[in-house]
């Protein structure tokens, strides 16, 4: 042992204490709790360990995502709950619309509904947080053109307005926090 790092195999190990290993990794996670001791040797734990078998640039990556989400894994974002409520809550409303609607405004507003938490779920699978970024932009243009399209069957009284308006404060919801997780991944 030297330098507060245990040499394990071929790679260096840190402490657990937020030392740096030989791959520019943070070993500790101050976060999820501390390595657990088995015998002589630590084992890290199984957020710990899925992390040390990335490469450096996949765990930079995770890691600032849980940082800034919660959550590496799009199930689990509050945001995609969310749109995924806000796209059952859009096919009921819908469903009331008359027929003549179907191919137009029952189908356009359906699709932008869809297209939010699917952007959000291509997003955080893509590598980059330019990436993550760009998707979130789209799924919050996607939010707009709901809102939009809410606008629009009210106007055309195709939809009643307190219906419309249980989707719009969804949609609300959605939209403060889409705007900001691209706000945290474009400043950081």
């Amino acid at each position: 042992m030297h330098g507060g790092r245990k040499r394990t195999g071929n790679r260096e190990q840190g402490t657990g204490n937020g030392e740096r290993g030989t791959a520019g990794k943070i070993s500790g996670n101050r976060e999820r709790g501390k390595r657990i001791q088995k015998g002589k040797h630590w084992v890290p734990t199984p957020a710990q360990f899925v992390i040390t078998c990335l490469s450096v640039s996949h765990y930079v990556i995770i890691r600032n995502v849980e940082e800034n989400m919660g959550s590496a894994y799009h199930r689990d974002l509050r945001v995609w709950q969310r749109s995924m409520d806000l796209v059952e809550r859009i096919y009921e409303l819908s469903n009331s619309f008359p027929k003549q609607e179907t191919y137009g405004i029952t189908s356009q507003l359906r699709r932008a509904a869809v297209s939010i938490p699917t952007n959000i779920a291509e997003g955080n699978g893509r590598s980059t947080r330019r990436d993550y970024a760009h998707f979130l932009s789209i799924a919050f243009g996607s939010a707009r053109e709901v809102d939009t399209l809410l606008d629009l069957a009210t106007r055309l009284r195709v939809a009643e307005a307190g219906k419309v308006h249980e989707c719009l404060v969804l949609l609300d919801e959605v939209c403060g926090m889409l705007y900001a997780m691209r706000s945290k991944l474009v400043a950081n």
